[in-house]
């Protein structure tokens, strides 16, 4: 799997919206109702700000979880937060 880069170094023009006939105000709306969502923005930031290496085994990682609800997330005394997969019982 591939990280595609980022480019860390946008000028005000690459913030720029641009709404043309391929615009989704659906996917809008949805960015809205989901920035609202308490320590989710601050969430984002500090995963957007992960090394390329680091954000690449994070996504294989989550997209080998087959069942989100068994995902496990702990943070140890130690300061390191550890994403487990629970295991099935059978």
């Amino acid at each position: 799997m591939t990280t595609p880069k980022r480019n860390h170094h946008r000028s005000p023009a690459d913030e720029l919206i641009v709404l043309d006939d391929n615009f989704d105000i659906t996917r809008l709306r949805e960015l809205v109702y989901w920035s609202q969502e308490p320590g989710l923005l601050e969430l984002m930031r500090g995963i957007l700000a992960m090394p390329d290496h680091a954000l690449s085994s994070l996504q294989t990682f989550l997209g080998s979880v087959q069942a989100p609800e068994h995902l496990r997330v702990d943070y140890g005394a130690d300061g390191h937060i550890r994403l487990t997969v629970a295991k099935r019982h059978s």
